[in-house]
């Protein structure tokens, strides 16, 4: 399992005054679940993009599973992100075992086969719900709960053992979030990844 700590970060955007991440040493033990909380604007997704290697820090030292990451490419951390905007390709089917889909996209870059392909998203599309009625749609043809239940197993299929969520509710109906956000909670206890 894959721990994260955090040592001396800083990430100053061009252009501002303040710091949008200053933080002296965190940590968040493997297998972990870990939510952070501040208002808007306080450097919650910066801390993220940060961890995923989306942005570089002024200053300070990244680790994951105590591997120094800083310097390391998005593609080579051992993390998935989910976005706040979901980030699903909005041309892409759900699934298509033919083509490029929005859950077969990350295992067809890592050259998957057609096989291992179908066996790992039926997998990981059983355990977030979702249904394979869904899989010849496209986002915009798909509900909230839906299109957040997508973004889960696209984060899913690749087994990565730390997982990155940046407001992973804030699309969903507020009736919605108690279920999402107990079924987040399952497949945190059942996955062992650190949240």
């Amino acid at each position: 399992m894959s721990g994260i700590r955090v040592s001396h970060l800083k990430l100053q955007y061009s252009g501002t005054d303040s710091l949008a991440v200053n933080i002296g040493d965190l940590t968040v033990e493997p297998g972990e679940f870990m939510a952070v909380m501040g208002e808007s604007g306080s450097g919650k997704t910066s801390l993220l993009r940060l961890i995923a290697g989306l942005e570089s820090p002024d200053e300070g030292d990244i680790y994951i599973g105590g591997e120094w990451m800083n310097g390391t490419p998005v593609g080579r951390r051992p993390v998935q992100m989910i976005f706040q905007s979901l980030a699903l390709w909005p041309h892409l089917k759900v699934m298509d075992e033919r083509g490029y889909s929005n859950l077969s996209f990350p295992l067809k870059i890592r050259r998957w086969t057609r096989e291992q392909i179908v066996d790992r998203v039926r997998g990981v599309s059983d355990r977030v719900g979702l249904k394979e009625e869904l899989y010849s749609r496209k986002p915009n043809e798909l509900s909230g709960g839906e299109r957040q239940r997508v973004a889960l197993a696209r984060a899913m299929v690749t087994e990565s053992k730390v997982f990155l969520m940046d407001e992973p509710l804030s699309s969903l109906d507020p009736i919605s979030r108690p279920k999402m956000r107990t079924e987040i909670r399952r497949l945190h206890d059942e996955l062992h990844a650190t949240t």
